[in-house]
């Protein structure tokens, strides 16, 4: 990063930095790795979409559920990602749809024998395909005869790399390709064209030995809050149809709270359907209100709602659950009211009952406000007094 802001602020166009990322990095606690790339970042006032990460499709095997949360926090940050050696691993096409990646890079087994292999040929053409038909970018790696770039624009693929573009080099050598390019782009030797700034991000002192926490341990403590919250909370991914309609809902992440009610470790439950979980919300109305709060972008309330026989549940409960839909997103909270339905029914029967023995005696019951108002009184009043209860 220091070379790279060195070089920006010389006037060089410096292409996008692509740095490789390790199993190890990612599995760091805390968020560590990413963590450190934005101070990286902020130290020396660049920005997060300056640098392309790429990781192996196999590192990507070695814990996928981590390896897809820690990728769509670095993609949400600006950072561009990319699978690197793409065909070597076993990745399964619903972990490819759902990670955050920008570049799909075909490993160069596949390129190398592209002119003299059909088979090849065909695995590349098809790769290209799934890379566009998921929105990325294609990259061909080992590119190294002449012959090979006009083969690979005619199957589509973007963008090539390998040692007919060039051999690796040097520091300096690299310093004297950018200086070169900028001559042949300005013959006149003009004043360096001031490159584009960025705002970094730094921590203001907001009292003595204070300071703001960065958008990692804000993202942390936030997730304490909400695992310490006794409430429900979800974060599900909206599957859509070809036709626009839900098809699932994917569960991204979970609270502790959740992990508990559904009596599952959190990395067992993150990538899961929520119909695999909760079949029942096909039946009971449950599912028709968060597919309608979806496709229609609409917030939801409802307050006691019955969810009953339910695997998890022993006997019948109700809840209060809030839906809250954001760019293809779903948040969901709800929180367990069976004791505050119970007690308000368990009331109502007493009042009704009160009622009906008030009703039904030879003495008069009055009820009066905080104001010495009579509010109600019993129908024995009119025998008694000859006034009507309106009176």
């Amino acid at each position: 990063m220091q070379h790279l802001a060195r070089w920006r602020q010389a006037g060089l166009q410096t292409p996008r930095l692509a740095l490789n990322v390790s199993p190890r990095e990612l599995e760091m606690p805390g968020r560590r790795y990413i963590s450190a790339l934005l101070d990286g970042l902020s130290e020396h006032k660049l920005s997060p979409d300056q640098l392309e990460l790429e990781i192996t499709e196999t590192a990507l095997l070695r814990n996928p559920l981590l390896a897809r949360e820690q990728l769509r926090v670095l993609a949400d940050q600006g950072f561009r990602i990319a699978i690197d050696d793409f065909g070597t691993g076993n990745s399964s096409l619903e972990l490819l749809r759902t990670l955050p990646v920008h570049r799909l890079k075909i490993y160069r087994t596949f390129v190398q024998s592209i002119n003299a292999s059909p088979q090849d040929q065909t695995i590349v053409r098809a790769t290209i395909t799934l890379a566009h038909g998921l929105g990325m970018e294609c990259i061909a790696e080992g590119v190294e005869t002449i012959e090979q770039p006009q083969l690979l624009e005619d199957l589509g693929c973007d963008l090539f790399q390998g040692y007919l573009c060039g051999r690796p080099m040097e520091l300096v050598d690299f310093e004297a390709l950018l200086h070169q390019a900028r001559s042949e782009a300005d013959p006149a030797a003009s004043p360096a064209v001031t490159p584009p700034t960025f705002t970094p991000v730094h921590h203001h002192r907001i009292g003595e030995g204070a300071t703001v926490p960065s958008t990692f341990e804000q993202l942390d403590l936030l997730r304490m809050a909400f695992d310490t919250a006794d409430d429900t909370f979800l974060l599900l991914q909206v599957h859509l149809r070809h036709d626009g309609h839900v098809d699932d809902l994917l569960i991204l992440e979970a609270n502790q709270s959740a992990c508990r009610y559904m009596q599952q470790e959190r990395e067992a439950i993150v990538g899961q359907s929520m119909l695999s979980i909760f079949p029942q919300m096909q039946h009971n109305g449950l599912l028709d209100l968060f597919i309608d709060a979806a496709e229609n972008n609409t917030p939801s309330t409802i307050t006691d709602f019955a969810y009953q026989n339910h695997d998890l549940f022993k006997d019948n409960r109700c809840y209060d659950i809030q839906i809250l839909p954001t760019k293809g997103f779903l948040v969901v909270s709800w929180r367990d009211v069976t004791e505050r339905f119970r007690a308000a029914r368990s009331l109502a029967e007493a009042a009704a009952l009160y009622r009906l023995l008030t009703e039904n005696i030879v003495e008069v019951v009055a009820l009066l406000n905080s104001s010495e108002q009579v509010v109600w009184v019993s129908p024995s009043l009119q025998p008694m007094t000859g006034w009507q209860q309106e009176q």
